[in-house]
């Protein structure tokens, strides 16, 4: 019976190492050719009613950036963005490769049935500011443009960072407050306090800034600004 497991162990260790001299020598345009359509199999049988409208091959950079895979200038994939619709809603799904295959990371829908209402974001922005700034005169031009300026917990609207020898300044604000509703997002106009369709999805919200919090705080918020 153990002589049988470690010749399974061996067989599939085997097999794994052909996988890999295979992939490594593959040209690339069978390499892309290939992940394309597991990447549609994949799709096509978790969305079988859906449309595929775009879907990118994309590899990470030397700067652990994702990149989209070029015509003239070819990688072999290690990541898939793709865009899929259908007449209730759009979705956008992001995949990476692993050593057995395709597996989608991240799949919410961009706008449509699926997209709950009342789900809130909020957008923080943490900006370097130069020493040699005065910075109270530049807080009072920041909250005439009606930046949204997030207090330290000291009061202050903005610390020192860095070393002793080279330090600067940090403020952070909130730029933005989104909200879902309809399957669409919208965002709070500070200018004239009101919410006004957002051209963002509802995907985009999970990347990037944009942090989920629940209504009441971004409301009160909302409330704590626009009242100032």
């Amino acid at each position: 019976m153990k002589k049988s497991l470690k010749m399974l162990v061996i067989i599939f260790i085997l097999l794994l190492m052909c996988l890999l001299i295979m992939n490594i020598f593959e040209t690339v345009d069978k390499s892309l050719a290939k992940d394309k359509k597991r990447i549609e199999k994949i799709i096509n049988n978790k969305y079988p009613y859906y449309e595929i409208e775009n879907l990118e091959l994309q590899y990470v950079d030397w700067s652990s950036t994702v990149q989209t895979i070029e015509p003239y200038y070819r990688h072999k994939a290690t990541r898939a963005s793709v865009i899929i619709k259908n007449e209730n809603e759009q979705r956008s799904l992001y995949l990476k490769k692993e050593l057995l295959g395709w597996k989608v990371s991240s799949d919410y829908p961009d706008y449509g049935i699926n997209v709950p209402d009342d789900i809130y974001f909020i957008e923080v922005i943490n900006d370097v500011v130069g020493r040699a700034t005065d910075m109270d005169n530049f807080i009072e031009e920041k909250k005439a443009y009606n930046y949204w300026l997030i207090p330290q917990e000291d009061g202050a609207y903005y610390r020192k960072s860095g070393s002793d020898e080279d330090w600067y300044y940090i403020i952070s604000y909130y730029r933005n407050i989104y909200k879902t509703q309809g399957g669409q997002i919208y965002v709070f106009n500070k200018d004239n306090n009101t919410w006004e369709k957002s051209d963002n999805t509802y995907s985009s919200m999970y990347s990037g800034r944009c942090i989920k919090m629940d209504m009441k705080s971004a409301l009160e918020i909302i409330d704590k600004y626009t009242t100032q």
